[in-house]
């Protein structure tokens, strides 16, 4: 924040940095609780990467100098209450997030923004598609087309009817008793956001496609030889759920006063859980695809 004393400050630093975030910053992206290189597609167990060693340990030395409050400041996940309190009064030095653009608005005239590094995993916004054994191909598809190019279908199935499931207030969604209203697994499962009512929790509630389109394009995307990637897990859903496990248990592994062997341990509980499993199969799969 412009001019600010941070050693007056309570929350110097507020964070809600993910894994995947680190990945990002570090060349790598964060796939099935592995980190796999952008540039040439090998696997690895993330606490055997010096990457991520090297982040852990910045993340500690600032926890240490009182950067971070032991229940103010989350890196793995972002308390709303701190936040919400923290935009309103402008108590910060550093915000790493993906908070929603509606936060951005009302401090763009106080801060500089600077984009995380980030890797595309797929081309597609979703898995939405007509399967080749439908009976009525060409009706599901000119379907398909009527939701992601008109509005009215798409926020008919999304949202329901306007005025009897929802309500726009300045442009937004909520229902009917005033909560925010927002459609995010649904989003997820069909790949509708363009074209429908934002909520303010949107991270693009403005100008999507268009946004969309710059960041995608930005200096923040770094090129991925594994781009459209997608692992079998048939057989391997037990490891994957269990070194997924790992990587939650050791997620404040920086308070650790002995960071050193702390790390250590999770790679070894990584292993335990049957990562190695995880990391040789998805980096047998990752060859045969790029070959």
């Amino acid at each position: 924040m412009d001019g600010a004393d941070l050693s007056q400050v309570d929350y110097p630093i507020i964070s809600g940095l993910s894994f995947i975030q680190i990945a990002g910053m570090s060349g790598y992206l964060y796939y099935y609780g592995t980190f796999i290189s952008l540039e040439t597609g090998e696997v690895f167990n993330p606490y055997e990467t010096n990457e991520m060693k090297e982040i852990l340990s910045t993340i500690q030395l600032l926890y240490r100098k009182g950067f971070w409050g032991e229940d103010d400041g989350l890196v793995y996940g972002m308390d709303s209450g701190v936040a919400e309190q923290a935009l309103s009064e402008m108590e910060f030095g550093l915000w790493i997030s993906s908070y929603p653009n509606y936060a951005f608005e009302q401090m763009q005239d106080h801060v500089l923004c600077v984009s995380i590094p980030f890797a595309l995993m797929n081309t597609v916004s979703a898995g939405t598609g007509v399967s080749r054994y439908a009976p009525n191909k060409e009706a599901a598809l000119e379907f398909l087309a009527l939701l992601y190019t008109n509005a009215e279908y798409g926020n008919l199935l999304m949202l329901g009817e306007e005025g009897v499931d929802y309500v726009l207030t300045d442009g937004y969604t909520y229902t009917m008793s005033g909560e925010i209203k927002r459609p995010f697994l649904a989003e997820l499962v069909t790949g509708l956001f363009d074209n429908i009512y934002p909520s303010v929790w949107d991270d693009l509630p403005v100008n999507r496609h268009e946004t969309r389109l710059e960041i995608y394009g930005s200096d923040a995307r770094r090129d991925s030889v594994i781009l459209g990637f997608q692992m079998n897990t048939e057989g391997m859903e037990d490891q994957i759920e269990a070194v997924c496990e790992v990587v939650e248990q050791y997620e404040d592994i920086w308070k650790r006063d002995d960071l050193e062997s702390a790390i250590q341990e999770a790679a070894e509980a990584y292993r335990a859980a049957g990562g190695d499993q995880v990391v040789e199969e998805m980096g047998r799969q990752i060859a045969e695809w790029m070959n």
